[in-house]
């Protein structure tokens, strides 16, 4: 029996191993996540967010404490949220940025990238535009939206996904509370050219470009530029060719206005 057990023992390590070997590291699904979050808004597919976000929690079952696994978490009911708002309203778009508060101000305690800071900052934005009580929102997540944009823009001062998520705010912030179509265009112009030296390291995030043409063009449509605002319109059907917000809604938009 002795001579046995040194036997089973080793059979028993070789039966273990192969599964641990199969694990997929942090990083990897970390990686895998920003490519299944980036192709469904591509599409403009919530359902295809939320498979992501199902996903995101698999792979924080193996690795719970992982910060970019976490900051996918969040991210991507904030992408949620704001599809869900554009299609279904307020109601349904709630629970998401409900959510991704949960995950992104623990995560914002501690070190993380500087996009978690920004989409933290839009999350508390987007509850605001989706209140009940806007005024009353505002009062309490205002503040908290600006300290978190602010930490953003200290942490990541040339990270071009800080200036857009700043741009978007601006956008929907009235210019007597320190927003406005001119700010907007400005932190919009600004990612832009930062985005010509972004070379995030794998798994990092890396969209952006497509949303500061997008927001961009609507920045110059606001202002009166209708051929500006096209030309960013286009910019961006380059890069996503089926960008289903500017050929459906933009770009029509833009017919119209003339």
């Amino acid at each position: 029996m002795m001579r046995t057990l040194p036997l089973l023992v080793t059979a028993m390590l070789a039966a273990v191993m192969p599964v641990a070997a199969q694990t997929p590291s942090a990083s990897s699904l970390a990686d895998s996540a920003r490519v299944q979050i980036d192709a469904a808004v591509d599409r403009g597919d919530l359902q295809g967010i939320e498979s992501a976000i199902a996903f995101v929690d698999r792979g924080l079952t193996l690795h719970p404490g992982h910060q970019l696994l976490r900051h996918y978490r969040g991210y991507a009911s904030y992408r949620a949220g704001s599809l869900a708002f554009g299609q279904f309203g307020p109601a349904r778009a709630r629970q998401y940025f409900e959510q991704a508060v949960g995950v992104l101000e623990p995560l914002t305690r501690g070190a993380t990238i500087p996009e978690t800071h920004a989409v933290l900052a839009s999350v508390y934005g987007m509850q605001i535009a989706t209140s009940r009580v806007s005024m009353v929102a505002g009062m309490r997540l205002g503040p908290k939206a600006s300290e978190s944009m602010a930490r953003a823009v200290e942490a990541g001062p040339r990270n071009p996904r800080v200036w857009v998520l700043r741009g978007i705010s601006a956008f929907n912030t009235p210019s007597t509370f320190g927003g406005g179509v001119d700010k907007a265009a400005s932190y919009l112009e600004r990612a832009l050219v930062l985005f010509a030296a972004d070379t995030p390291r794998a798994s990092l995030p890396t969209w952006g470009r497509v949303d500061a043409h997008v927001w961009l063009g609507q920045t110059y449509a606001k202002q009166g530029k209708r051929e500006a605002a096209r030309s960013q319109y286009q910019a961006a059907l380059a890069l996503q060719p089926h960008q289903p917000w500017v050929t459906q809604v933009l770009l029509p938009a833009l017919d119209r206005a003339r």
